[in-house]
């Protein structure tokens, strides 16, 4: 896949199912998905919940909470969804079998949030 086709993903995730202004998946299925089913931050410093292939976190940026959902792929690749702000993330790495993907993963979303509270976006 693209970093386009998993930027289109996370905008169906996003919208809460549509895609191009047509229903594609039902609401209800999506909050389904996202919704945390195993607490998880005891034992993974990066997501708080998992959900059915998606991953939660609460991050502290720019001073406040900032929920996030996030689809993780091998090497650090990863799709981020932010509600609350209108934002899909689309992460492509190639740090297979190194420690450091899902770290650069989260540095880049909380370098690109952290640039548009400074703008004013948010």
């Amino acid at each position: 896949m693209l970093s386009r086709d998993l930027a289109n993903l996370g905008e169906l995730v996003r919208s809460g199912g549509r895609f191009r202004g047509q229903r594609v998946i039902s609401a209800a299925w999506i909050e389904q998905s996202l919704r945390a089913r195993v607490m998880i931050a005891a034992v993974d410093r990066y997501a708080d919940g998992y959900g059915y292939y998606w991953y939660s976190k609460t991050l502290h940026i720019g001073g406040r909470d900032v929920p996030v959902f996030f689809a993780s792929g091998h090497g650090g690749n990863k799709i981020y969804v932010v509600p609350s702000l209108d934002l899909v993330i689309a992460v492509t790495l190639s740090a297979y079998g190194q420690g450091y993907g899902q770290r650069r993963s989260e540095d880049i979303l909380k370098a690109l949030r952290t640039a548009a509270t400074a703008r004013g976006g948010g």
